[in-house]
């Protein structure tokens, strides 16, 4: 059996805090596990980086016990677990006839404190190949969304389609098409812990861009991946009351995820700035443009806007 002292203890909370805990992995620690990369609809969209199974005896809440909320979906066997305040995914139970209660839950490990994502060593959990397909919610007609959203033919914009994962969000957005930007991934607190897309605009990003962040193409630890369209440039169709509003570093970029699902959206810009942040990992063509590899990223180094985070 193993010891105590063979142990490795880390700590880890939600985005605001409101959620902390403890874990003991097996010694060394994370340099010995393989991290869980989950395909499955609702990971797409989330991009949590599990690390399975925890014991119950290796993982004590420190503040905030009852504060997560659960959400269920597809087989409802796998519930996920979020801080209501700030949108971070961070536990799971697997309940299966085949795996221990006391062995079935799942930490996200962006949820750990002081740890490096790129030295996570990750492997793909095809949960996309589990149960019924996923299917998108219906959205109005394109030609309707396109003229609402001012698309000009030839202008070389399209119209995509996204949604939360339980489909009360549901909106779209005119951009020029995906293959042909470069899609944002920043490092920052916010981004690195929780798939929350970044609010700074690119004029102040481009301050903050590090070189040989920026050119490490294996990079593709941080949860966001966002694009920064024109505030008239997003429509939302369904859910405005279902969206959660939490205010990061600014008072004014309001990060807005689903209160039933968590998963974050875009953020809602109060300033004169005119951009809306928005989480590519909701639009429906998503998925199958990142299996493609059609989806090209730029990294910025967010953290140096964010000396600040303390939990």
């Amino acid at each position: 059996m193993e010891s105590e002292t063979e142990k490795t203890e880390y700590k880890g909370n939600c985005h605001c805090g409101a959620f902390k805990f403890k874990t003991k992995l097996p010694s060394p620690g994370l340099s010995a596990i393989k991290v869980r990369n989950c395909d499955c609809s609702v990971c797409s969209k989330n991009a949590p980086l599990w690390i399975f199974p925890v014991a119950d005896a290796d993982f004590k809440i420190q503040s905030g016990e009852d504060s997560l909320q659960a959400y269920k979906f597809g087989s409802e066997l796998i519930p996920n677990y979020f801080c209501p305040k700030c949108g971070s995914t961070v536990l799971c139970r697997i309940n299966m006839e085949n795996i221990p209660k006391d062995r079935s839950l799942g930490i996200n490990a962006r949820m750990l404190r002081d740890i490096d994502l790129d030295k996570l060593e990750l492997v793909k959990m095809t949960g996309s190949e589990f149960g019924e397909q996923y299917q998108p919610p219906t959205f109005p007609p394109i030609e309707e969304t396109e003229k609402k959203l001012g698309k000009n033919e030839g202008d070389g914009m399209k119209v995509y389609h996204g949604n939360c994962h339980c489909k009360a969000v549901t909106f779209s957005v005119l951009t020029k098409p995906l293959e042909e930007q470069e899609i944002m991934s920043c490092n920052c607190s916010s981004c690195s812990r929780a798939c929350l897309p970044s609010p700074f605009p690119l004029h102040l990003l481009s301050h903050f861009q590090d070189p040989n962040f920026r050119t490490a193409a294996d990079r593709k630890q941080n949860g966001d991946l966002f694009i920064y369209p024109k505030k008239n440039q997003v429509v939302i169709h369904t859910g405005k009351t279902q969206i959660t509003p939490y205010a990061f570093i600014s008072k004014d970029s309001l990060h807005s995820f689903c209160k039933v699902c968590g998963v974050s959206i875009m953020v809602e810009v109060l300033s004169e700035d005119d951009v809306c942040p928005l989480n590519v990992r909701t639009l429906v063509d998503f998925p199958e443009l990142e299996t493609a590899g059609k989806l090209k990223r730029t990294y910025y180094d967010g953290a140096k806007m964010d000396p600040q985070y303390k939990v």
